[in-house]
């Protein structure tokens, strides 16, 4: 994969969690995941595991021709 995956947080307007989010390099979509944390501190943490898998290889999801 020649492009880098950056994981982004940010938190939802009226939600206590914060949400974790990329841009698919293959197909574009904006891809969004809840990190379950209400502290910025962990949801940071979350979204560095998540970005080392996701660059890694490891998220589990895979791309249909």
């Amino acid at each position: 994969m020649s492009e880098m995956i950056r994981v982004s947080i940010f938190k939802r307007r009226g939600r206590k969690v914060f949400y974790a989010q990329y841009r698919d390099p293959v197909t574009g979509d904006k891809v969004v995941r809840s990190t379950g944390s209400t502290q910025r501190r962990d949801a940071e943490r979350f979204a560095a595991r998540w970005e080392r898998e996701l660059q890694d290889g490891r998220s589990g999801k895979t791309h249909r021709m």
